[in-house]
């Protein structure tokens, strides 16, 4: 049996100007970008500490009206394609995005690890609390894993609107239960 998985994050922010005054152009032409394949298999050097990946998980739903999204990462839930659902469990993740359908001026939600088992790793011991801004995603890489533990765990996605919003959110990391 062959098993072959594959992740990869990009990023890419650019900018472009163009003027032409009195028959001469110039431009200006610049971009920050990045993208990385993250290393799969079942567990890492010393050196690299745990950081392949070997699962992930999807998901999809609606941020209720004022409401708060709890997702745990040591039962997150997953969408399979045929339309049923499981729950995975990560020891470490190597990437997260969540993304928000917010799109009003004034539209917004935030991502916080506060309370019980709060996943403050994401957050560098932090709470987090940061607002994302409309046509935005909140992002967390690890190339090298960030560790999931009993105790530190939890995520919220705060919805401050009066109407409920769309989510996507995906999550690659390490599955112990995967077996692979």
């Amino acid at each position: 049996m062959a098993d072959s998985k594959s992740a990869q994050w990009s990023t890419l922010l650019s900018y472009s100007s163009g003027i032409t005054l009195g028959g001469q152009s110039s431009s200006e032409d610049y971009a920050v970008g990045l993208t990385k394949s993250l290393p799969s298999g079942t567990g890492g050097a010393s050196f690299l500490g745990s950081g392949y990946f070997n699962d992930y998980a999807r998901t999809t739903g609606t941020v209720d009206y004022s409401g708060n999204l709890e997702l745990d990462f040591s039962g997150f839930p997953h969408q399979r394609p045929d339309g049923t659902t499981t729950t995975k469990v990560f020891k470490h993740i190597n990437a997260f995005m969540f993304f928000s359908a917010v799109t009003g001026v004034n539209d917004y939600f935030t991502i916080n690890a506060t309370g019980d088992n709060a996943f403050t790793n994401m957050f560098n011991g932090e709470s987090g609390n940061l607002k994302v801004n409309p046509f935005s995603t909140f992002e967390h890489l690890s190339y090298y894993g960030t560790p999931v533990t009993h105790d530190n765990r939890m995520i919220g996605i705060y919805n401050p609107l009066a109407t409920g919003v769309p989510y996507k959110c995906m999550v690659v990391g390490y599955n112990e239960s995967t077996g692979r």
